[in-house]
């Protein structure tokens, strides 16, 4: 029988039921973690949110042991809470643990000082873009904070490789760096064929014919679902005629947008807001392409899985899209913040139908070759295996 390696600690904001990118990107890495023998706990927060009202404080998911930390009330207060309870709870732990915090924040910090407790090792995967961090770093106090956090890491994860040169500018040695991308499942995540896609296309009531955007994510600023509906509105008339665009999430903006659409239908032909939805596979195996027009991106979980699903993306110039997309072979770049180039990369990828099937073939090896979770678990192991001896 062979023996279990180090216990892991993965600290949190959120995790499932939720089921955002971060979420399902940390199960999935927990999982192969623990394929491979790695003894892996969860430490995530249980406050407000809805999908949080009736979850069990501790269960087990899939063989991940799992600790709903108290961490309700107003936003300092309730990071105080799961802080302190967090600290509480590793108090009890083994020794020589790695403490593997996902996002700057309450996380970050009980993984530096369950670190010390423990004696063990600390990790920060940094998940956002370099914009992000640049519009953080703004606010003095926030700067302050920034730089105390991550100064008392043993080793900082990004998700693309602008990080790299932005935290070194934040005066992070290199050897403290590493580039791991986010993985998807591609055996889980395949392209569809054509009966299937026809099939699904019927449930939701799309032509078979039409050339089919799909958005998938949090409807918030950063997103930019505002210049999406910006940019289809600008879009040449006859390809937005044959065009079907579907909006997959939920978040602060979504009546908004959906007051926008309903209100003004000659520019929005063809938008369907869906809402969120916990299994989104079918959503690309119905689409054409992923539209992503983030302002700020680390690496989008949902380019990665339509990636892997054999649709070229339309994306933003930003972030992870720069080391997985080559414009025009697997996919198509826009000006970031721009709608009028969004509209015209949305109007060429309409049009360039021929050169669909390709690319797509394209877009899919790339995630193969750079972005599996196989990878990126093979990678998250060598990296816990080189602290650890």
């Amino acid at each position: 029988m062979t023996s279990t390696k180090s216990s892991v600690l993965m600290m949190t904001s959120d995790f499932l039921p939720g089921i955002g990118g971060a979420e399902k990107q940390l199960h999935r890495l927990s999982m192969k973690l623990i394929e491979s023998n790695w003894s892996v706990t969860v430490l995530t927060r249980r406050h407000g949110f809805e999908h949080l009202k009736d979850v069990l404080p501790n269960e087990m998911i899939d063989g991940i042991s799992v600790h709903r930390l108290y961490s309700n009330g107003p936003s300092k207060l309730a990071s105080l809470l799961y802080l302190v309870n967090g600290v509480v709870k590793v108090a009890r732990h083994e020794r020589n643990v790695i403490c593997h915090a996902h996002g700057i924040g309450a996380q970050s910090w009980l993984a530096v000082l369950s670190s010390w407790i423990l004696n063990g090792y600390s990790v920060c995967k940094l998940r956002g873009g370099k914009e992000h961090y640049a519009q953080l770093l703004e606010s003095r106090i926030r700067r302050t904070a920034f730089h105390a956090a991550i100064r008392n890491f043993d080793k900082l994860i990004v998700v693309n490789s602008a990080m790299i040169s932005f935290l070194e500018e934040q005066g992070v040695e290199r050897s403290r760096i590493e580039y791991i991308p986010n993985g998807v499942d591609t055996d889980a995540f395949l392209p569809a064929c054509q009966d299937d896609r026809a099939k699904i296309r019927s449930g939701l009531g799309i032509e078979k014919n039409a050339v089919v955007f799909v958005y998938v994510g949090r409807l918030e600023h950063i997103k930019g679902v505002d210049l999406l509906l910006d940019a289809w509105a600008e879009m040449d008339a006859g390809a937005r005629a044959n065009s079907r665009l579907l909006i997959v999430g939920g978040g602060s903006h979504e009546s908004n947008f959906r007051e926008r659409i309903t209100s003004r239908p000659e520019l929005y032909q063809g938008v369907s807001m869906l809402g969120e939805q916990r299994a989104v596979l079918k959503y690309y195996k119905a689409s054409n392409h992923l539209v992503l027009p983030s302002r700020s991106e680390g690496l989008s979980n949902a380019m990665v899985e339509a990636m892997a699903c054999g649709l070229p993306p339309v994306v933003s110039n930003v972030g992870g899209a720069l080391d997985l997309i080559d414009d025009g072979v697997n996919g198509w770049f826009f000006d970031v913040g721009d709608p009028l180039s969004l509209a015209s990369v949305l109007t060429r990828a309409n049009q360039e139908s021929s050169a669909r099937p390709q690319m797509g073939i394209a877009a899919r090896q790339k995630i193969l070759n750079k972005a599996s979770i196989r990878a990126t678990a093979e990678s998250i192991e060598s990296l816990y295996e080189k602290m650890t001896t």
